[in-house]
């Protein structure tokens, strides 16, 4: 009845890499809703000191809204550059996974594919493709993707493939 999602094989094989990083993968959520929230309550604050100047408020009142914006604005900052320090964490440690999984099906190729490509062509696939692949799927652009090596499709080694199905 329903017809299979072209995206699924995708989906599947990056949840089976972000998997082993559940907990940094909650973190850089909490830390990520933590820095939007923060970026909402700031204008709270100013509209709170704009508010009490046009009503003459209390002067310690106006310095305790500047230094609440002042603490919301770099803790919002703080939060951000921990956020892209985890996000680049975990982007790399997938990627490095994803390219010792590709290398060990590189290895446990036949010789014939071995002859087929040269040395730095295999080096480049491994390394420089995963990253470049992983940033186009990251950004949705999966067509325009290619599978290295035409024909030999990787696949995650068994024991991901089970944690994930």
């Amino acid at each position: 009845m329903f017809k299979a999602s072209p995206i699924r094989p995708y989906i599947e094989l990056l949840s089976s890499y972000l998997k082993p990083l559940r907990s940094r993968m909650w973190a850089l959520a909490v830390l990520l809703l933590g820095a939007i929230g923060l970026q909402f309550a700031g204008p709270q604050a100013v509209r709170y000191f704009i508010d009490t100047a046009q009503t003459g408020g209390d002067l310690s009142a106006l310095y305790a809204a500047a230094a609440l914006f002042l603490v919301f604005n770099l803790a919002s900052r703080a939060l951000g550059a921990l956020t892209t320090y985890i996000g680049n964490d975990v982007a790399w440690r997938a990627t490095n996974s994803m390219r010792s999984d590709l290398l060990l099906h590189i290895l446990n190729l036949d010789m014939s594919f071995h002859t087929e490509h040269t040395h730095g062509e295999l080096v480049e696939r491994v390394d420089g493709d995963v990253g470049l692949r992983w940033l186009l799927r990251g950004k949705g652009d999966v067509e325009s993707s290619k599978e290295p090596f035409q024909g030999h499709h990787v696949q995650p080694p068994a024991s991901r493939r089970s944690e994930s199905g």
